[in-house]
């Protein structure tokens, strides 16, 4: 047996809390080593002057006021935790309407801008398909042309008209059916 190993034994080897066993290896152990046979004697010096210490009575009213203070922190501490999950709720919660509103208004929010562009070039098409009308990239919000009608109908969104213009199908060797 090592040394370390004994120091922990030796408080267990004076109370007489040991197997025999282990006793019996204390006792080899200390025979062999200067050291842990001090160290032994030191523990038995100790314990022989605490049994010659009288034994005092604790006040009256001693355990009633520890068992009290006792209380009183253990209640102040669980006061003290309760904020935390209020609070770690009440911040979800925040966050999760946030997210909801934010959500909802985006729902919301009509698309329209890119129906409204795709709707003016759908015009403009038909335009150049059913009106034999050159195309250049000048012309499509140009109003002396057909690609005024792009323009037009984003007007016309913009002001609530509901007019809208009919292309008319010209003899320009389009068959309205193919398109």
């Amino acid at each position: 047996m090592n040394c370390e190993t004994l120091e922990e034994l030796l408080s267990a080897y004076i109370d007489g809390e040991v197997t025999a066993e282990e006793r019996q290896t204390v006792e080899q152990h200390v025979a062999s080593c200067v050291s842990c046979r001090a160290t032994l004697q030191d523990f038995s010096a100790v314990q022989t002057l605490s049994k010659m210490l009288p034994v005092l009575d604790a006040p009256q009213g001693f355990r009633q006021r520890v068992n009290g203070r006792i209380e009183q922190q253990s209640r102040g501490r669980i006061w003290e935790m309760k904020w935390v999950p209020r609070f770690a709720f009440g911040t979800i919660a925040l966050l999760l309407i946030g997210a909801s509103v934010m959500f909802w208004h985006w729902r919301q929010t009509p698309q329209t801008q890119p129906a409204q562009y795709t709707a003016a070039i759908d015009v403009y098409a038909e335009d150049i398909l059913f009106e034999d009308v050159s195309v250049t990239t000048e012309s499509l919000f140009s109003t002396d042309t057909a690609g005024g009608v792009a323009e037009e109908f984003l007007d016309s969104i913009e002001t609530g008209s509901t007019e809208t213009r009919q292309p008319v199908l010209r003899s320009s060797g389009f068959n309205r059916g193919i398109v």
